[in-house]
């Protein structure tokens, strides 16, 4: 069973200036940074540290958990504040083979699941029932069990930034990421409904840089040319945001 990590609760009264503030004294203070990544509902986010990781509680700003490896960490993935947490080795010196996924268990201390592909893993996604892995040119879908089960494999365009976003709520289940088709475009899939036809949206003529799930959806759709963004309604629901790479 997942558990939750203790952490106490308080008023969000902290503005973003502060926050931002915040966390740019504790990345000063932090040497050996390799990645900083938030939880999907934004209350914790973790430093990935060439000799092991740490969390943070977001708001009161504090830290929560610090654990040590003997190498580095190149990304973290949390799933919102359940004690267990995906890690990808990296830096100098990995603490884990590059082509491997370790699930972490915060309140023993210790790796639960480990999965091996076939090549190096550019990126991570959680939620409660399900792994998302991905590697340069394929996306792997995983039972979220004590024996994870491969369940899906999509083809991605070359994806060495780990491109990828997972909506984390239980009535939704898209998966978006860089479409087979063109690294421009997302390729949307509905895990809830696998073989269903995939929705392919062109984005742009420049690779994406990052994609991004809100877990309510919304009604709205927005495109902002000044700062190269593009918002766009899905169906069923889905907002998806998506920050392009451009070159002017």
């Amino acid at each position: 069973a997942k558990l939750e990590i203790e952490c106490s609760a308080s008023e969000r009264s902290a503005t973003v200036f502060e926050v931002v503030d915040a966390l740019e004294s504790i990345m000063r203070s932090i040497s050996g940074v390799l990645s900083v990544s938030f939880n999907q509902d934004f209350g914790c986010f973790a430093c990935g540290l060439d000799s092991g990781f740490r969390v943070f509680n977001t708001d009161p700003l504090k830290h929560s958990y610090e654990e040590k490896l003997s190498g580095g960490i190149a990304k973290v993935e949390m799933l919102f504040r359940c004690n267990y947490i995906a890690l990808i080795g990296g830096g100098s010196t990995p603490a884990f083979p590059t082509n491997v996924v370790v699930i972490w268990d915060v309140v023993n201390r210790k790796e639960v699941v480990r999965l091996e592909m076939s090549g190096d893993v550019n990126g991570v996604r959680l939620r409660r029932d399900r792994i998302v892995v991905v590697l340069e040119t394929t996306v792997h879908v995983f039972s979220f069990t004590d024996s994870p089960r491969q369940l899906h494999v999509f083809d991605s365009s070359r994806n060495p930034r780990g491109i990828c976003c997972l909506c984390p709520s239980s009535d939704n289940s898209l998966l978006a990421f860089p479409s087979p088709s063109s690294p421009s475009a997302v390729m949307c899939i509905n895990l809830g409904e696998p073989d269903a036809p995939s929705r392919n949206i062109i984005a742009h003529m420049r690779p994406l840089a990052a994609i991004s799930l809100n877990s309510t959806g919304t009604d709205q759709i927005v495109f902002l040319c000044s700062s190269h963004i593009l918002l766009f309604l899905m169906h069923r629901s889905y907002f998806l945001y998506l920050n392009l790479s451009i070159q002017l």
